[in-house]
């Protein structure tokens, strides 16, 4: 499990790349005990689907699927 602070931004997408090409299913959440939203748009507490890692020029994308719609 990867946690905030346990590795490098980088290395956390090449994981998730990494995965993803090698035909697994990955799910991500953010730690908290009630479903709070936070500045990022996401909410605490909650799970989402991995859909895509795309890399870019400029930054690293990854696509989240809210379960709830």
């Amino acid at each position: 499990m990867l946690t905030k602070g346990s590795t490098g931004s980088a290395a956390v997408f090449e994981i998730i790349h990494r995965a993803l090409n090698g035909g697994m299913v990955l799910t991500c959440g953010i730690a908290g005990q009630v479903e709070a939203y936070v500045d990022d748009g996401l909410y605490a507490a909650h799970s989402y689907s991995i859909l895509r890692a795309e890399e870019e020029v400029l930054r690293n994308r990854v696509k989240l699927r809210n379960p709830w719609g």
